[in-house]
Formats: structure tokens, C-alpha cells, sequence
């Protein structure tokens, strides 16, 4: 009998991907130019604007996994960027 490969936590299923991450990955595709367009303007920096960019949907994926459903999407991704460009500057 052939030796089984483990099974860990990234593996759930042929392709599955948590309903979370799905709709992460959809407002990453949809708002990512105007965030980082927004975020570089405000930080002046490419590699901070990236950096901030990235720490956003960290925070949106956080905020949707705690069960957030919000109204404006894109509102509230821009106030999540704001905060996180202010952190940055401080």
C-alpha cells in the first residue's frame, strides 16, 4: 500500500476556497488600481503605496472573515487605506 501525503490546512477540497476569500480576491480585482492610485498619493512612495496596498485587503480579508458584510465596498476599502496611510506616515 502506497504511502498516503499528508493532508494540512491549505488542503480542503479539489480547489475549494472559503467564501471569505472569494469575495477578497473579487474586491482585490475590482478596487486594487484606484486603492494603490489612492495610496501613493497620499504616501508618495511607489514601495509604500504597494506595502499599503497589500496591508488594506490584509485588513479587508480580516474584517469579511469577522463576519463585516459592508454596503459600500468601495467606501469602506478607501477608509481602511486611509487608516492604513495614516499609520504609515506616523
Amino acid at each position: 500500500m502506497a504511502a498516503r501525503p499528508s493532508i494540512g490546512r491549505a488542503d480542503r477540497g479539489a480547489g475549494a476556497i472559503p467564501a471569505e476569500a472569494g469575495l477578497t480576491r473579487a474586491l482585490y480585482e475590482c478596487y486594487a488600481p484606484q486603492v494603490f492610485g489612492f495610496c501613493l498619493h497620499q504616501l508618495g512612495s511607489r514601495e509604500e503605496a504597494e506595502d499599503a496596498v497589500q496591508s488594506t485587503f490584509l485588513n479587508a480579508f480580516r474584517g469579511v472573515k469577522r463576519g463585516i458584510a459592508p454596503e459600500q465596498e468601495s467606501a469602506w476599502l478607501f477608509k481602511i487605506a486611509h487608516n492604513v496611510c495614516l499609520s504609515r506616515c506616523r
